[in-house]
């Protein structure tokens, strides 16, 4: 804001028309208002609070009859003000509202409040921005940014406020200002950051105990004495836990390392473990068949007399029909003998002597066909009984010769098993030693994590002192 030019007529202390020409009295840079109390130096200031804001400064706005009592009744009473705001030159032209004389007729009549603001372009122009009171305030209000009580709290000094200033103890001054400027904005702004800065200490002061326990707890898992000092020093703590984390991750590495070739050896150790229960299967299977062999080596002797019994059988295979014939013939023979007998009962009881040739030779040859008869029936059921352990024995044999084929198969894989023997005991005492080292390689792991975690948090918390400190 610059002031240019001041007219006012009639007002307040000036019964006439006065002007001032700011650019004038500016020209050195500073100007001052001085002259005896009532010659007008506050009325100037008034008339440009007045034009701005249609009011003037403080109680004088209650008390004030702004239409000079100097004035004659024909001179109009007027404050018109030249002056540049954000970079437009503005004439604002102020009447107040006051009593005058009639035009026509005796008494007076009232003026009312007449207000007009005008922008002059930079060819001359003039264009008309506010003509009502309230309009020129909307406008004025923008272009000067602040109301007309902090108007007159910053640009206009009330009138014996600097003095008391001057000579007041600091609280005093400390108040004298909250009275002159509105430093409210200030005092929120001033209770703003004590606030964050309250909130500060204890985000630090919570961040400083993290600070501690991720030390004490990286000590711990470190099983060594942190620096003195890291936990109150956050950088030097930092430090520590850079070098913690750079160890726990070479030790994570040797570690993984180790659980590598852990599970390598454990494969490795399956693996053979895997063998030996098959070599072992086919041993046991082994010896199932050499015992099933001996068992058919042992009974060799019966299956020898079954064979000659077979033999017997088929020999006596062409009997058998005759057998039956001479069963049919022997049963015949008896039915006569018996005929014969009775007819020689008859006869002898007749009195007629009948001789039988050769009976006994008949009975003879009748015993020897019933037993030719009955030795082709036995005959009959051990045929049968030799073709079943015929069969039997064909059965043994087939399974004798798939177990001596299996046998030798065996006795291979167990002269190969025999010679991988002492790769696979190897490879199983490396398994078993892998496996009693898989707790303490668990347990580093479960370190290292911990202290991967740990420098997490670590991070986390020297992100957030550093957050603190800004």
């Amino acid at each position: 804001m610059r002031l240019h030019r001041l007219e006012l007529s009639a007002f307040l202390a000036f019964g006439g028309t006065e002007t001032v020409d700011f650019d004038a009295l500016g020209e050195a840079g500073l100007f001052l208002l001085h002259g005896r109390t009532g010659a007008g130096k506050t009325a100037l200031l008034d008339a440009v609070c007045f034009a701005f804001y249609g009011e003037v400064p403080g109680a004088r706005q209650e008390a004030a009859r702004l239409r000079s009592d100097h004035a004659a009744p024909e001179t109009p009473t007027e404050v018109v003000l030249e002056a540049t705001l954000r970079g437009r030159r503005i004439r604002i032209a102020r009447t107040p509202a006051h009593e005058r004389l009639k035009k026509v007729g005796d008494g007076t009549t009232t003026e009312p409040h007449r207000v007009r603001v005008v922008a002059i372009e930079e060819d001359g122009s003039e264009t008309v921005l506010a003509t009502r009171h309230e309009e020129a305030r909307l406008e004025l209000g923008d272009l000067l940014g602040m109301s007309r009580e902090q108007f007159c709290q910053v640009v206009l000094l009330p009138q014996g406020g600097f003095a008391r200033f001057l000579h007041a103890r600091s609280d005093e001054r400390e108040r004298l200002l909250g009275e002159l400027f509105d430093v409210g904005r200030f005092t929120d702004v001033e209770r703003w950051l004590r606030d964050r800065r309250h909130e500060a200490e204890r985000a630090l002061g919570s961040a400083m105990r993290d600070v501690r326990d991720v030390v004490a707890a990286a000590a711990q898992v470190a099983g060594e004495e942190a620096p003195e000092g890291a936990d109150h020093a956050p950088g030097l703590a930092a430090s520590w836990l850079d070098e913690q984390l750079v160890v726990s991750e070479a030790t994570a590495a040797t570690a993984g390392e180790a659980a590598g070739a852990a599970r390598d050896a454990r494969l490795a150790a399956d693996a053979a473990l895997t063998a030996g229960v098959e070599l072992a299967t086919r041993r046991a299977e082994h010896a199932r068949a050499t015992a099933d062999l001996a068992a058919w080596e042992a009974r060799r002797r019966g299956r020898d007399a079954a064979e000659a019994e077979l033999a017997a059988a088929r020999r006596a295979a062409p009997v058998q029909s005759l057998a039956a014939d001479l069963a049919a013939r022997d049963a015949a023979a008896g039915e006569a003998e018996r005929t014969a007998r009775a007819a020689l009962e008859d006869a002898g009881r007749a009195g007629v002597r009948v001789e039988l040739t050769e009976p006994a030779a008949l009975r003879t040859a009748s015993a020897a066909m019933r037993g030719d008869a009955g030795a082709a029936s036995v005959l009959a059921v051990r045929e049968a009984a030799v073709e079943s352990a015929a069969a039997a024995v064909a059965a043994l044999e087939r399974t004798a010769a798939e177990r001596a084929a299996e046998a030798e198969r065996l006795g291979a894989a167990v002269a190969t098993a025999e010679r991988q023997r002492p790769g696979f005991e190897t490879g199983l005492a490396a398994a078993r030693e892998a496996v009693a080292r898989l707790p303490g390689l668990e347990r580093q792991s479960g370190q290292v994590r911990e202290r991967t975690a740990q420098g997490a948090e670590r991070d986390r918390l020297a992100a957030a002192v550093a957050a603190a400190r800004d």
